[in-house]
């Protein structure tokens, strides 16, 4: 069982979210907190104690002087949540390549090069965790949104083959698979709109319930954490009966012509916008 007090967490994308959830909950277990974010303006929940550091999660100068800072002030790193992402709304056949290239430098290669620099302190000390916020898009493909998917279907191989690897070093590793959570995720998104269909839907979590059952799931020492629990049955479904994921995957972007039209005239904008900056 991991024990929180005193444990020094490193957090991306920790300024609002399911980032800033986290911190919130690690920090009221007794954690020390190191975080990462774009955005200067600090969330009302830090009383100061925390190390902020500001920038692009993508510019892995700047990932290094994180990992520097941390250990100067705080000795190393216990725990490294990669959280930081992006979304966009677009078809696999209109994604423009420069927004492709982006949703994948924040939600994967941010992470990897990350999860590299925390390594090293962590298999000296033979103890440590990686948590990684994937999505329920890292198990099922989704039409309205195929970059976002591929990018965080990457991630989990990378957590899976990482958990084979570190597994008899003393460092933990966890999928992080959540639907849908009450951010601004969608408002953040580089292009785009999800589907009417999508935006319908109703089970949703809190950012603090999904922050509680991460921090519970590593004290428990589980290595997949679903939320909702639901997610299983999704997974269940898109492998044991694929034909019937793909008629609920497609009733829910398809409910009607004009949605459909929609999504695909945003998906057109959003290539063209990319091609022209």
């Amino acid at each position: 069982m991991v024990r929180l007090k005193d444990k020094v967490v490193m957090i991306t994308g920790a300024r609002e979210g399911i980032g800033a959830a986290c911190a919130q909950e690690f920090l009221r277990r007794g954690a020390r907190l190191s975080l990462i974010d774009v955005s200067s303006k600090k969330p009302e929940y830090d009383d100061g104690g925390a190390l902020w550091t500001i920038g692009d999660i993508t510019d892995e100068e700047l990932c290094r002087e994180a990992v520097a800072a941390t250990k100067a002030r705080f000795g190393g790193i216990d725990i490294l949540i990669n959280n930081a992402g992006v979304g966009l709304f677009a078809t696999a056949s209109e994604s423009s390549l420069q927004c492709a290239g982006r949703v994948f430098e924040v939600n994967l290669w941010a992470a990897l090069a990350l999860t590299r620099l925390v390594l090293p302190q962590m298999r000296e000390r033979r103890s440590g965790a990686v948590i990684n916020i994937e999505s329920i898009g890292s198990w099922v493909s989704l039409p309205w949104s195929a970059m976002y998917c591929a990018s965080k279907h990457a991630l989990h191989a990378y957590t899976r083959s990482l958990y084979h690897e570190v597994c008899r070093e003393g460092i933990h590793v966890m999928s992080v698979i959540p639907g849908i959570v009450e951010t601004e995720f969608r408002a953040h998104a580089i292009g785009g709109r999800p589907p009417k269909g999508v935006t319908s839907i109703k089970r949703t979590i809190s950012p603090q319930s999904l922050a509680a059952s991460i921090v519970d799931g590593l004290v428990k020492g589980k290595h997949t954490v679903v939320r909702p629990r639901i997610g299983w049955a999704f997974w269940a479904v898109e492998i044991l009966f694929p034909q019937v994921m793909h008629w609920y995957v497609c009733r829910r972007w398809t409910g009607s012509r004009a949605a459909n039209t929609e999504c695909m005239r945003n998906s057109q904008l959003l290539e063209r916008r990319g091609d022209e900056s």
